[in-house]
């Protein structure tokens, strides 16, 4: 009695409580736009395709001839944007508006060519705007995921890059939320490369800059292209007996040029307001005039370091490198820049080894040998850049002359030179050149390291590595004999670090990762107006891009995650308002391999099956339905027919009674499928997802990925 009315439940639960996704495709070309209000309108949204063997689920669909359909993923990326500068926030507008993140503010002000950010407070400028007072970078020191977003009473004022990419159109990767325009120095060119600003290959390092113009040297130097006439690099030896033996230089022959014409080198980043130390060597065979000047960035004016006028001529080298170390304390971000001016006379210079590392010249040679892994210590223009004398304890005194360090005219007396560097945890090889006349003592020696020394004119180098485990500097002590005539002089003192027993670079890198983008750094506009004078590796500009799930406010994003049919795989495209493509609509509806053709004028079938699938469904529903109608006949004429009357009567008015209430039962159990409600992600568009990230729908096995609300949230 009861076995067909529990097939007919079992059957009517096969029909309509399967879940799934019903897909809706339009055989005609929208935008994206337009696809996702047409889907909108149809209480439908726009498909995904993030399920897994999507393609057997859109077979029922006539997609013959149909290559690409949009998708409901998507990304938008700003323009590129260069960091001006730190400014003070009373000098701007005072009208303001909320912005969580800085892609949210671009977004806000993407008609104007810049705007300013302080934390949450948003400004959006002209081109003609007064930024007002320029501040110290270190001032605007509020981040935002990362990126700069002004500082306390400061504002962060971004510009947009005009005149397009400079490094032609990059493939998106949806990973990267936050993408840095990187530049390389090489054949005397500028090339671009967008870079991940998370990448630890390319580090700012604001504490450390050098330049010695070796091939893939990070030099911070370049030459401005409205010079009169260019410094080139050459490799050529200057100097037959200096002391110091560069490989590469940079130098400027002025012969048959005008008078006052010029030649610069200016840094490429600006330098924090701290104490300084800038080391440089230079040569010049003839007169010269070389300035070393300091740009001041927030007072906007030029202050004279280093005036240059003589040639570095000695008595027993024509010419020799002389040695320069100047402190430089500043409280205003600054540039430095070296200029050659041409005289009336033919005048040339070389310039070398110039270095610039915060802190004090006597407290930073430790720094210098670390970071570049060797040190030359020489005696040019008769100045000791290594090494001090132990006073208390010498009996006579070393002289500087002629470019080297002289012990003599002092029977029996000694002194000792002590480096103003430090060895640790270190295994270096050490090469000395001196020369000794009268059988003096000289010894080199660390803490527990002892170099031999000969008594005859020689380079002293140890056959094998030292190894310094212990804090040591190096020391020089010279004897000299009883001899009335006994001398010692050193030409120079040359270490090279074969290893540190711990990783210094890497401990270096970590502790200068900086939030990006870089405001001391150089812009693409200022590298327009620059040539590289030397090779080098990739370098961070100022210039930055963002990258996140965000709708413009024409509502069209940058790029668009595209479906393909014939492979069933997807590619991100970058996409214009008025491209077009076919698409398919989606809902939750509790359908398997449900795809339908839209038709005008007819609804979506509920629950998503084709018209032929919904035909076989009634007729089920109906042969069923019959079945049950039947057997509840019979059992009535069974009844009357086995009782007696009365019995019987009662029997059926009770049978009659129950039978309707267990019909209603089913019909109310099979109406509970009939008004199955679509689920649909409601989520808020409008004015609000211009600027709002939707949340995210793919999962982990999908073949693309993409970056979710969170990635600009504020910190």
């Amino acid at each position: 009695m009861y076995w067909p009315t529990l097939i007919s439940l079992a059957m009517m639960r096969m029909v309509y409580n399967v879940e799934g996704i019903q897909y809706v495709f339009y055989n005609q070309s929208e935008t994206w736009e337009k696809a996702r209000d047409v889907c909108r309108k149809n209480d439908l949204k726009l498909a995904s395709f993030n399920e897994t063997s999507i393609e057997s689920k859109l077979q029922n669909c006539s997609l013959e001839g149909v290559t690409d359909l949009w998708t409901d993923i998507f990304m938008y990326t700003t323009p590129y944007m260069s960091l001006l500068g730190c400014f003070l926030r009373n000098d701007l507008p005072t009208q303001t508006i909320k912005a969580d993140s800085l892609i949210e503010c671009q977004i806000f002000c993407e008609e104007h060519p810049r705007f300013a950010i302080m934390k949450t407070d948003c400004a959006c400028l002209t081109a003609d705007s007064n930024l007002g007072t320029p501040l110290n970078n270190a001032r605007c020191n509020y981040t935002c995921e990362g990126v700069r977003c002004g500082g306390n009473e400061a504002v962060s004022v971004y510009e947009i890059v005009t005149g397009g990419s400079v490094v032609g159109e990059q493939a998106l990767s949806p990973n990267v939320s936050l993408s840095c325009l990187a530049y390389q120095c090489a054949n005397n060119s500028i090339t671009y490369e967008e870079e991940d600003c998370r990448e630890n290959s390319i580090t700012l390092n604001t504490d450390y800059f050098s330049c010695t113009f070796e091939p893939e040297d990070d030099c911070f130097l370049v030459q401005p292209t409205w010079d009169d006439f260019d410094w080139s690099v050459q490799n050529t030896s200057l100097a037959e007996f200096s002391g110091y033996e560069p490989s590469y230089y940079a130098y400027v022959d002025a012969t048959g040029s005008n008078p006052n014409q010029t030649a610069t080198l200016i840094s490429t980043n600006s330098f924090k307001a701290a104490n300084w130390c800038l080391r440089f060597r230079y040569l010049a065979s003839l007169a010269t005039s070389l300035n070393v000047t300091l740009l001041d960035i927030i007072q906007d004016k030029h202050e004279s370091l280093i005036n240059i006028r003589n040639a570095t001529n000695t008595l027993i080298t024509d010419p020799d490198w002389y040695y320069v170390e100047v402190n430089i304390i500043r409280e205003n971000d600054f540039k430095l820049m070296f200029s050659f001016e041409e005289s009336n006379e033919s005048s040339n210079i070389a310039l070398d080894d110039v270095s610039m590392i915060a802190g004090y010249c006597n407290e930073t040679l430790t720094e210098l040998l670390n970071q570049r892994g060797e040190l030359q210590c020489t005696f040019g223009g008769n100045t000791d850049m290594c090494f001090t004398q132990d006073n208390m304890k010498d009996t006579a005194d070393w002289v500087y002359i002629n470019n080297q360090a002289i012990l003599f005219r002092a029977a029996k007396q000694s002194s000792i030179l002590i480096s103003a560097f430090e060895f640790q945890d270190v295994s270096v090889h050490i090469c000395v050149r001196y020369y000794t006349f009268g059988r003096p003592s000289l010894i080199f020696h660390t803490e527990d390291n002892t170099l031999p020394n000969n008594i005859m004119l020689t380079t002293l180098c140890t056959n094998k590595t030292i190894s310094i485990a212990v804090k040591s500097k190096l020391y020089i002590n010279g004897t000299l004999s009883n001899k009335s005539l006994s001398e010692i002089q050193i030409n120079y003192i040359k270490i090279n670090i074969i290893e540190h027993s711990y990783n210094y670079q890497n401990e270096t890198t970590e502790r200068q990762i900086r939030p990006v983008p870089d405001p001391s750094v150089i812009s693409t506009s200022d590298l327009r107006k620059a040539r590289c004078i030397s090779d080098g590796p990739y370098k961070y500009t100022n210039t930055i891009r963002l990258h996140g799930k965000y709708l413009p406010q024409n509502g069209v994003p940058t790029e668009v995650l595209i479906y393909r049919v014939n492979d069933s795989t997807v590619y991100w495209d970058k996409i214009k308002p008025t491209t077009k493509k076919l698409f398919v609509c989606e809902k939750d509806a509790g359908a398997v391999n449900s795809c339908e053709n839209y038709s005008p004028g007819r609804p979506v079938n509920d629950p998503g099956r084709s018209s032929e699938e919904n035909g076989i469904v009634w007729i089920i529903a109906i042969v069923a339905s019959s079945i049950i109608f039947l057997t509840m006949v019979v059992a009535v004429v069974v009844f009357k027919r086995g009782y007696v009357k009365g019995f019987c009567a009662n029997r059926s008015t009770d049978k009659k009674e129950n039978t309707p209430n267990l019909h209603l039962d089913v019909v109310k159990s099979t109406s509970s499928y009939e008004t199955l409600k679509v689920t649909r992600n409601n989520t808020a568009e409008g004015t609000y997802e211009l600027l709002h990230p939707e949340p995210a729908t793919m999962t982990p096995d999908n073949e693309y990925s993409y970056i979710t609300e969170n990635a600009y949230e504020n910190k």
